[in-house]
């Protein structure tokens, strides 16, 4: 029943455009009973051929392949060759500002009736779509990607546990990232459900770890999700920077304060 459930609303949201993929997205971690949407996070459909083709012809350095391996709401990852090395390019969906734009326009629309209808009240919708609006804004800027790249690996250099893939910034623009392609294991796959209960916690405090000293050094990845992970023996790797949070000397003192405070708690009191 779940499963029937979760596929109907995936086709839907693929159906409906980018806003609703992202929030299927959101949504397949706030209701496990959609978990369905969980193919959401890089297993969207890819771009057509034709377009395709127009990368390789522009690109022919590149050497893009014909078949992807990731594919989000806003681009899809093809693998290539680059002065004899292998890479990931990130190519962003053709005319994808215009399509947002436009479902942008018919979402606001939509958000004056569903408050009418009793589930979408119960899933907090509205809340949830304004949220996806607004990172969409952020995430097709790839100009402002490679800037956050830099940001998150600076602030990262010294991490053991967090691998950061190397940018060819001199092949990057507003429509095509390029990066080392680095192997690892996504944690929705078979091969992260056989690893043992250790294997999982340490793979997780990699993940924790590296929120916790974002805080501290003021530079904070807003988009972890399945879709933009993987790993390698208990190291993490991240793949996409479309949103870097840059927190302010105040930001960081509330939110260090606070969490403070959730340690300091005896939790047999609560």
């Amino acid at each position: 029943m779940s499963y029937l459930l979760g596929n109907s609303i995936k086709k839907l949201f693929i159906f409906l455009g980018p806003i609703y993929i992202k929030i299927g997205q959101i949504l397949s971690y706030d209701y496990p009973i959609l978990n369905e949407l969980y193919t959401l996070q890089n297993k969207c459909p890819d771009i057509k051929k034709e377009d395709l083709i127009k990368f390789q012809k522009k690109y022919p350095q590149l050497n893009i392949s014909d078949n992807s391996i990731a594919n989000g709401s806003i681009a899809v990852v093809h693998k290539g060759l680059y002065k004899e090395k292998e890479i990931a390019i990130k190519i962003k969906r053709p005319n994808i500002e215009k399509v947002i734009e436009n479902s942008i326009w018919y979402t606001k629309i939509l958000v004056n009736f569903i408050l009418w209808i009793p589930i979408f009240r119960f899933l907090n919708l509205k809340e949830k779509i304004y949220t996806v609006i607004n990172l969409y804004k952020e995430q097709t800027n790839f100009i402002k990607e490679v800037n956050n790249w830099k940001l998150f690996k600076e602030a990262n250099k010294n991490s053991s546990n967090i691998i950061t893939p190397l940018f060819f910034e001199d092949q990057c623009n507003d429509e095509i990232l390029v990066m080392e392609y680095l192997e690892g294991n996504n944690i929705i796959s078979e091969n992260y459900r056989s690893l043992n209960e250790n294997e999982k916690v340490k793979i997780g405090n990699s993940l924790v770890s590296n929120y916790f000293s974002g805080i501290i050094n003021g530079v904070v990845h807003g988009d972890l999700h399945c879709g933009n992970i993987a790993y390698r023996d208990d190291k993490v790797i991240i793949y996409d920077y479309g949103i870097i949070i840059e927190l302010s000397d105040h930001e960081k003192e509330g939110m260090i304060n606070i969490l403070n405070g959730l340690f300091k708690k005896d939790i047999k009191y609560t």
